[in-house]
């Protein structure tokens, strides 16, 4: 499915109760946000050489 939603054939997101959510976008951007501040996953995010921006999903 990640390859259908990658090349723009379908849409998908992920999402857990409001609480979390996984989409990717036409850019080729995997977004993965969360209702709370995730100090952990994002340093690890981060130590592992991806970039961490935050931002209000229009999704």
């Amino acid at each position: 499915m990640k390859m259908l939603t990658l090349r723009n054939i379908i849409w998908c997101k992920l999402g857990y109760k409001n609480q979390f959510f996984v989409h990717f976008g036409y850019d080729y951007y995997m977004y993965i946000g969360a209702s709370r501040q995730c100090t952990k996953a994002i340093n690890a995010v981060t130590r592992s050489g991806l970039f961490v921006e935050k931002f209000d999903t229009p999704y």
